[in-house]
């Protein structure tokens, strides 16, 4: 790993022009980018405390879906961010059961794009990240695919 860029909010969240050409805003908790000498890994983060509704988080799943439609980040960046879910709670077995709760519902929910999420605990995020960054070593940078994802599975 050459650098690590992080924003945390305000400074994370994105402006977009939603499709009837208002303004929107996309709010994630943490955008970061992982750079090395052949590629950059970035990615959205949403820390979960365990207060909101499995709902409310689709819904922010959908938000995510409706920023990278607009095409917004893929041209300033040639690629669109991962999303990171974190589950934060003082029982791991709750932050699991939440965890894969909302994997589940994103795999079965119309609309959403399983590949552009990932989900972790507060106890695997640095293997859920490192494991990805490791995916990608020894590939090209990130060009953005027709899906704008990138090379990211």
């Amino acid at each position: 790993v050459e650098s690590l860029a992080v924003e945390v909010e305000p400074d994370s969240w994105r402006r977009y022009q939603g499709e009837g050409g208002e303004a929107r805003w996309l709010q994630p908790d943490l955008a970061a980018t992982i750079s090395t000498l052949d590629y950059e890994d970035r990615w959205f983060v949403e820390v979960d405390c365990g207060t909101e509704s499995l709902p409310t988080l689709l819904r922010k799943c959908h938000q995510y879906e409706r920023y990278r439609a607009s095409g917004s980040e893929q041209h300033r960046h040639g690629a669109f961010p991962l999303v990171l879910w974190v589950f934060t709670h003082q029982r791991q077995d709750e932050a699991i059961e939440r965890l894969a709760r909302l994997r589940t519902a994103v795999q079965r929910t119309s609309g959403l794009t399983p590949p552009l999420y990932r989900y972790a605990t507060t106890d695997t995020v640095t293997s859920t990240v490192a494991q990805q960054v490791d995916d990608q070593a020894g590939e090209p940078t990130q060009t953005g695919g027709s899906d704008g994802l990138g090379d990211h599975p």
